[in-house]
């Protein structure tokens, strides 16, 4: 009886599904210095009025933040900003980039075969 018991009460808290996210954001939580957010290829998330596409994940040469270049994973990003055509672009870039959009900077925590992980604070 106490086993019935024990096997119903868990199958109760698994019906307890949080709501998944709008957009197809893995990850995304806050951090000492600005908000992490994973992207998996083939996916597009959404910061605010900026939009960021993620796809062809592999061995490329990048820019880093301060210029120098590096060849090693990376990733291409289509980047949009509503309102801002201007703010529209695509990058190749990989750990250690950073590049800005609408009112917040990037920088590129690390690069997977399928994936990438990015800091973004307001500026």
């Amino acid at each position: 009886m106490a086993l019935a018991m024990v096997a119903a009460a868990s199958c109760s808290r698994r019906a307890e599904v949080p709501p998944q996210p709008e957009h197809p954001i893995a990850n995304s939580g806050p951090s000492l210095d600005g908000q992490d957010l994973s992207i998996e290829s083939g996916t597009q998330a959404h910061v605010d009025t900026v939009a960021i596409g993620v796809g062809n994940c592999w061995e490329a040469e990048y820019t880093r933040a301060d210029g120098s270049k590096l060849t090693g994973q990376s990733c291409a990003l289509w980047i949009s900003v509503k309102d801002d055509p201007a703010g529209g672009r695509s990058l190749r870039v990989g750990p250690g980039s950073a590049f800005l959009a609408g009112k917040y900077s990037f920088e590129v925590i690390d690069v997977a075969e399928d994936s990438i992980r990015l800091r973004y604070r307001p500026f």
